[in-house]
């Protein structure tokens, strides 16, 4: 069996924290022998090398040399190509990503997005869609808060993620942690999780959808826009979906929102994405995807 290597060039927070090093950690217990490093020189020769959302074409050709088998997670690694930001609606269409590398092997693709609109442009590589996992150290953080929650909404993640739509209300209503060590503690804590997007932006179309799963574990619901990274993750009625919202529109939609609190409404929505506690565990993730890339490696 190869050794497997997961790649991280950029600080261990976030996805390459969860998509390096508990995958990693999650591979061993199931029998594999894996390990991350920052260094490509740390990789031994002909070994599995999965380089988690940051690389170049020069690591890839180093690996490459060394006889390794060389799979990029792309997860979010999209910002760049012919367009300036994330978060702006583009042509997508006319999209060109900037993660189109040469000699890699397989490349890990987190949505039906990604595969449908960039498969056709891999040139001698595989590809394997396989969907973000929430953090599987979140449900015992859950039970604390599982009768009573903070009736606001709560958006977590990095702060060039949060979406802006000018409103000073809007903005005073929304709980905001950017600071990812605070993060697992306050996911449970809140009645709605926050995850508003511009339409046909990249990150609509893209953007891993761990927000809803993480919402799903801490027994939260989510407010989601309508976009093309979810439709095949929340079912098309629920509830708390908003379409392209306006400054006035957010507002009211937030109100009828945290109105329902508790409602036959909100705990209908819980129930719309229960589901993906196990669908999306970490453990879930390694039989139905990690498994099967590993076994294609070995051909």
């Amino acid at each position: 069996m190869k050794k497997i290597y997961f790649l991280t060039l950029v600080p261990s927070n976030g996805s390459s924290f969860l998509r390096g090093h508990q995958v990693s950690y999650f591979l061993n217990k199931a029998g594999y022998n894996s390990s991350v490093v920052s260094d490509p020189s740390n990789v031994e020769s002909g070994s599995i090398v999965i380089i988690v959302k940051v690389t170049n074409q020069k690591i890839i050709d180093y690996l490459k040399n060394k006889g390794c088998i060389v799979i990029y997670d792309v997860i979010d690694a999209f910002q760049g190509g012919n367009y300036i930001g994330s978060n702006q609606s583009i042509d997508i269409k006319n999209y060109c990503p900037n993660f189109l590398y040469k000699n890699l092997d397989f490349y890990i693709f987190t949505n039906k997005s990604m595969v449908r609109d960039f498969s056709n442009k891999i040139e001698n590589s595989r590809f394997i869609s396989i969907q973000h996992h929430y953090d599987p150290r979140l449900p015992s953080k859950v039970s604390k808060y599982d009768k009573e929650k903070i009736n606001k909404p709560c958006f977590i993640g990095q702060r060039e993620n949060f979406v802006d739509l000018g409103s000073a209300r809007v903005r005073n209503m929304i709980t905001k942690v950017f600071d990812f060590n605070k993060m697992l503690d306050e996911c449970p804590k809140y009645s709605f999780h926050y995850n508003v997007r511009i339409k046909n932006s990249v990150d609509s179309y893209y953007k891993p959808a761990q927000k809803i799963f993480t919402a799903s574990v801490s027994l939260s619901n989510i407010i989601q826009t309508k976009e093309e990274s979810c439709f095949d993750l929340i079912p098309s009625d629920y509830p708390y979906m908003i379409d392209n919202p306006t400054d006035v529109e957010l507002e009211n939609f937030i109100d009828f929102c945290l109105e329902s609190y508790k409602s036959e409404v909100w705990n209908l929505g819980l129930e719309m994405i229960d589901y993906m506690k196990e669908r999306y565990s970490i453990e879930s993730l390694i039989q139905t995807g990690y498994k099967k890339l590993l076994e294609d490696c070995y051909e």
